[in-house]
């Protein structure tokens, strides 16, 4: 009789283990159907570059059920790469992606063609309240606010603005550049430099020689990387403003290769794209009341509230 009921309690014992068991497998298996895959796909030939962007996902996807993966398209498969990377996102599982384009143009077409508007959305990169869901920076207030600065610390003239290439977002800040500079008494113009890097630094360094400018503006990391070498290598006191998230324009900007620098905030749009897709709110709109992105000089970007931005490596 002892033996019978030490047999039932076992018996008892392994049906309630079996069901503790089961009930563990049900709500483990519904937590990993319910995560949210976010990819977010960026240009570059260094993801490190993207370091603050990344940890401001991670950290918005830290109180919920999403995981977040940066893919990295090189900058020579262009846009092609881009949409190759989102398909193969969404072929690994993904449910969303987040795409830093570096052809806002093509970028757009892919989206509507493919009839992805609720899965793909936009970072950095794009024209402020468009159709495509994203977070960008508003451009036209960066190049005011730019505009008002320069004039506001330095006695330039005559300005030269240039890039290496042409896009929405370099699109609109030469135009508000130039309106602004204008309105305050200071000539401005744009000139689009070669594609090539060397021919670059060359072109931007014999410009600083010949000193027809007192001020250059750089849109973006080739011609600030020339515009801030040929500046060190040169005994003239030309200013250099560039726009820029590079780390070596902080470099730059540290060692008085720049004056100035105009960057985008990365951690806050990484943070606010998640939050775009997991609270289905239209974060993208929210420039006014979050401007994304900042002004700094060799004087205040040690601050408490710059450094975290520029220098996302020191934690």
């Amino acid at each position: 009789m002892k033996n019978r009921k030490i047999i039932i309690g076992f018996i008892i014992a392994f049906f309630c283990l079996l069901l503790i068991e089961t009930f563990i497998y049900l709500t483990y298996s519904n937590t990993q159907k319910d995560e949210v895959k976010i990819a977010f796909i960026v240009t570059g030939d260094n993801l490190d570059e993207w370091e603050s962007m990344k940890a401001g996902a991670e950290t918005a996807a830290l109180d919920k059920d999403v995981s977040v993966d940066f893919v990295n398209v090189p900058v020579d498969l262009g846009s092609e790469g881009e949409q190759e990377a989102v398909l193969r996102a969404f072929n690994d599982g993904a449910d969303y992606a987040v795409v830093a384009t570096s052809d806002y143009p093509a970028m757009i077409s892919f989206i509507n063609e493919r009839q992805l508007f609720n899965k793909v959305f936009l970072a950095r990169n794009g024209a402020l309240n468009a159709t495509i869901n994203g977070v960008v920076a508003d451009d036209e207030a960066i190049a005011t606010d730019f505009s008002r600065y320069i004039s506001f610390n330095y006695n330039c003239k005559n300005i030269l603005i240039v890039s290496s290439h042409e896009d929405v977002n370099v699109d609109t800040l030469k135009e508000s550049l130039i309106e602004n500079l204008d309105s305050k008494g200071i000539k401005a113009e744009y000139r689009l430099m070669s594609s090539d890097p060397s021919v670059i630094k060359k072109s931007l360094y014999n410009i600083e020689i010949l000193g027809n400018y007192d001020g250059i503006i750089t849109l973006d990391y080739y011609t600030m990387e020339g515009a801030a070498s040929g500046k060190l290598r040169i005994n003239r006191d030309i200013k250099v403003f560039s726009v820029d998230n590079s780390q070596e324009a902080v470099y730059y900007l540290d060692s008085q290769g720049i004056n100035a620098l105009a960057f985008k905030d990365d951690y806050s749009m990484g943070f606010l794209a998640v939050l775009q897709i997991t609270d289905k709110k239209e974060y993208g709109n929210m420039a006014s009341n979050a401007p994304l992105y900042y002004i700094a000089d060799r004087e205040i970007m040690y601050s408490d509230e710059l450094e975290k931005v520029l220098f996302p490596f020191v934690k």
